[in-house]
Order: C-alpha cells, then structure tokens, then sequence
C-alpha cells in the first residue's frame, strides 16, 4: 500500500454520475496542502 504524500489541483468542467472528469486540466502542484485536507469540491 502506499500514503498519499503530494497534493495536486486538477480544474473541471463537471463531474458526471460515475465520478469521470469531464474536461480535466492539470493546474500544478500544492505544497501548501496536505493531503488530509482533500475532498471534492
């Protein structure tokens, strides 16, 4: 198993109702989070 240990924002235009991406955009990494703090928004 491995722990999470880096944190990356990923921008979308939607989620659809399988959780899939629909137009995802890698916008960088987030040295200012921890991994603890994700969730969907």
């Amino acid at each position: 198993f491995v722990r999470p240990e880096l944190v990356g924002e990923v921008r979308y235009s939607e989620r659809t109702s399988d959780d899939r991406l629909r137009q995802p955009s890698w916008r960088g990494l987030r040295p200012d989070k921890v991994p603890g703090e994700v969730k969907w928004e």
